[in-house]
């Protein structure tokens, strides 16, 4: 405690450089009115929390409300002599968002006994994911722009980060989230909105085609309105470099469209959406080099999920997923071994996956299967979780996920996970190989 008040002693001694240093009685003094302002605030929000429920009995509305907190809110700084937080014009409001995930993930590789891999400890490892960001609004020009960091990898498909993988009790690095600014427009075109820069993923999909960290940067154009939903985006895949064997730089891009069709009434919902990725081709000679333009990603999909409660008292999903990539030629392959002498791309183009969540109280579990061949889905948006240890992860796998959570209080949850993966097309190198794979986490949303 002595230390924190010579710090701050020293802190406020700063701007005045070489002039008299304070006395130890003019210190606390400054600190004594630091204090009395913050109680002084303090005891305005009391005061405003108090409004509140007088206001509704009165029969004020809640944007009548809003405007009496802010309007008590701005008198209050006013009369107090120290700065406050204010926002910039054109800013109505902030509001602060993230999460925060500990795991425990241990996997080991089930292979056979000749191959001297049967056992083998995969992964042993403690993990962690930490976001925050902010979103502010400009409710006058229907603008919202948001900024999230990330205390993890830089890794697009994945924002977990081994503790202490490289030194004890290092420190880790943190990295752009997203970073975008968000359109909504009105009168006649009411229901579009555009979003620009690296944002969330607008598509709705399951693990199979996108992990859930992966944040897509370009634009993205969604509609909705009445039953019917859609989004069109086009976004960079990779800039400023070069592909295998051009000494030019280039960028790939990719254009994408989704469009569905949503119902709900008070105990149900379902949706159902088709979708189609499409990459330039400079998207695959970044995977296999400049000489081949055959190989393309032309992923179509289809996407269906329906919900329920039951018994008013548990909430139950299921949904289904199926892919295809129409652009593979079977002179190439996007993984980084061939399988097999009668591995053809084109006979394994396919994705498909199915899901059950139940929640009770709680409780929440949940079971998924999939199959995504090795040529189905791009390995750049390939689930990070699913089949890792495998030699292509994600790719080329099937296996089942089960999962169990239990919410210990309305933001904080314990979960555990369960992989069982193994390989579908097998060779020398991997044949008879699988994975088993458990996660432990903790889990803080705020």
């Amino acid at each position: 405690m002595k230390r924190r008040w010579l710090t701050l002693a020293a802190c406020a001694a700063l701007p005045v450089g070489f002039a008299a240093e304070p006395s130890t009685a003019e210190i606390l003094q400054q600190l004594q009115a630091l204090q009395q302002q913050v109680q002084a605030q303090q005891q305005v929000i009391e005061t405003l929390r108090a409004q509140v429920p007088q206001a509704a009995t009165t029969g004020m509305t809640q944007e009548q409300v809003n405007a009496l907190v802010k309007q008590e809110v701005e008198t209050a700084m006013k009369d107090q002599a120290g700065p406050g937080l204010t926002l910039g014009k054109g800013i109505d409001g902030l509001r602060l968002t993230g999460d925060l995930r500990l795991r425990y993930e241990y996997a080991d590789l089930d292979g056979d006994s000749d191959s001297g891999r049967d056992g083998v400890r995969k992964y042993d490892r403690f993990r962690h994911r930490a976001r925050l960001g902010g979103v502010w609004t400009n409710k006058e020009e229907n603008w919202e722009v948001g900024i999230g960091m990330e205390y993890g990898s830089s890794s697009g498909n994945s924002a977990n980060d081994s503790w202490n993988k490289g030194s004890v009790w290092e420190s880790g690095d943190v990295y752009l989230d997203y970073a975008y600014a968000k359109h909504t427009f009105t009168d006649s075109l009411e229901g579009l909105t555009l979003t620009l820069g690296q944002q969330k993923n607008p598509f709705l999909s399951s693990f199979a085609m996108f992990d859930g960290d992966l944040r897509p940067t370009g634009l993205s154009l969604q509609y909705s309105r009445a039953a019917f939903f859609g989004t069109l985006g086009a976004y960079n895949l990779r800039s400023d470099t070069r592909v295998t064997g051009s000494a030019d730089q280039s960028t790939a891009n990719m254009v994408a469209a989704q469009a569905g069709l949503t119902w709900s009434n008070e105990r149900s919902n379902a949706k159902v959406a088709l979708g189609l990725y499409a990459g330039d081709s400079e998207t695959s000679e970044y995977t296999f080099g400049e000489s081949n333009d055959d190989y393309s990603y032309r992923i179509a999909q289809l996407y269906a999920e329906a919900g329920t409660t039951l018994a008013d008292a548990v909430k139950a999903k299921v949904y289904g997923e199926f892919l295809t990539n129409v652009g593979v030629d079977s002179d190439f392959s996007q993984l980084s071994y061939q399988p097999g002498g009668n591995y053809r791309s084109s006979a394994n183009d396919s994705a498909w996956s199915l899901g059950l969540e139940v929640g009770w109280q709680k409780f929440k579990a949940s079971y998924a299967y999939a199959r995504i061949e090795g040529d189905s889905v791009p390995w750049f948006f390939a689930d990070s979780d699913f089949g890792a240890g495998l030699p292509d992860g994600a790719l080329n796998a099937e296996g089942h996920v089960f999962s169990l959570g239990y919410a210990l209080s309305k933001n904080c949850e314990l979960r555990g996970t369960l992989f069982l993966v193994d390989p579908l097309d097998t060779d020398s190198g991997n044949d008879g190989l699988g994975v088993t794979q458990t996660q432990l986490d903790v889990i803080y949303k705020f």
